[in-house]
């Protein structure tokens, strides 16, 4: 979903729910595993949960279950307010590695917080998060759909995290009095001191849950956005949203990486585990954009061929090898069914025969 940011009085983008039949088993752990980094790992962050303890580490997906857990122990020992006024504190938002990079080629501030925004119900199926716009401000809207300790948290932690993200790129001097969030529920002391210390103004038992931004924040561009990079990037992160185009794209630069690491053409698998998608649900992406993995495949080894057989120094054994073949037959063999000549003849016709070399 691209978002774009000139709009003032209008529903922005809205992320679409979770239909509960489909609500998954299992969920990313995400940011638990850095909220008991920063607590330094007590005996009491894992109780009641059907995880090992520390030093084991938090597996990366978790059950919805441990995941309510572990947020209701944060609660029940009186830390939630502590995560809370680190993340509104926070100098670098714990996102993992892949998001990091995500979000840093990010165009604009709105395009960042759409991707989060269309993330969350995905990641977190007992979240539904809406993006629109009211007045002179972009809006944030939250709702939690399960009734639990950990409610308040999971009402207020994501809004704090998202108007964070925006603080760090528009700067702190921008914050004073420009946001403000509404909360639907009863109001709680431990959130109080990361509010403040965030800067937002806070009105309790409102009919929603909503963050405020200024909506000139939203069109803030990046000067280090790569609109192209942006959308392969978006595709690694998500690709299940992904247009099938763009879905085709990764597929191939994957395989473009996997021959210059001299790994070899990727399997199916290889390249939708890559993209963090089944076997089947990739080849049905595939197909939506007209296209094959094997063909894909193939057309990047062409694309490689041809400018190693440019290369006088390379003999036809070594550029088989190159390109993922597991002998000189087989390069010639797909050589001559994508060009229509060997590929011997085809270099002495283009390059000349290289002396010593076949």
């Amino acid at each position: 979903m691209r978002v774009v940011w000139a709009m003032s009085r209008t529903a922005l983008a809205f992320a679409a729910p979770c239909d509960p039949a489909t609500v998954p088993a299992l969920m990313p752990s995400g940011i638990v595993c850095d909220f008991e980094r920063w607590l330094g790992h007590p005996d009491w962050f894992r109780a009641g949960t059907s995880l090992s303890p520390y030093p084991e580490p938090i597996p990366a997906l978790i059950s919805i279950a441990d995941d309510l857990q572990i947020l209701a122990n944060l609660i029940a020992n009186d830390k939630a307010g502590f995560i809370c006024e680190r993340i509104a504190t926070s100098q670098r938002l714990p996102f993992t590695a892949r998001w990091n990079s995500t979000i840093g080629l990010a165009p604009t501030v709105g395009e960042a917080i759409a991707l989060i925004v269309e993330e969350v119900p995905r990641r977190n199926p007992f979240l539904l998060v809406e993006l629109g716009a009211v007045e002179s401000h972009a809006t944030i809207t939250l709702r939690v759909r399960i009734e639990s300790p950990a409610s308040p948290l999971l009402m207020i932690a994501p809004l704090l995290f998202l108007h964070r993200l925006a603080l760090l790129e528009i700067g702190a001097e921008a914050a004073v009095g420009a946001c403000f969030i509404e909360c639907a529920c009863e109001p709680q002391p431990w959130a109080e001191p990361a509010l403040s210390q965030a800067g937002l103004a806070v009105r309790w038992r409102m009919g929603e849950t909503r963050l405020y931004l200024p909506i000139g924040w939203m069109a803030h561009r990046n000067r280090d956005a790569d609109p192209l990079l942006w959308d392969l990037a978006r595709v690694r992160l998500s690709p299940a949203a992904a247009p099938e185009s763009l879905v085709a794209d990764a597929v191939a630069a994957h395989v473009r990486d996997c021959l210059a690491r001299g790994d070899g053409a990727p399997g199916l698998p290889d390249s939708a585990a890559h993209l963090g998608l089944s076997d089947r649900t990739l080849v049905r992406r595939l197909a939506a954009a007209g296209r094959h993995h094997s063909g894909i495949v193939e057309s990047e080894r062409r694309q490689l061929a041809m400018r190693l057989m440019a290369q006088p120094q390379l003999g036809l054994q070594e550029i088989a090898e190159a390109l993922g073949y597991p002998d000189r037959g087989s390069f010639g063999r797909a050589f001559r069914k994508s060009i229509g000549e060997s590929p011997a003849r085809y270099r002495r016709r283009h390059f000349g025969k290289p002396p010593n070399l076949a």
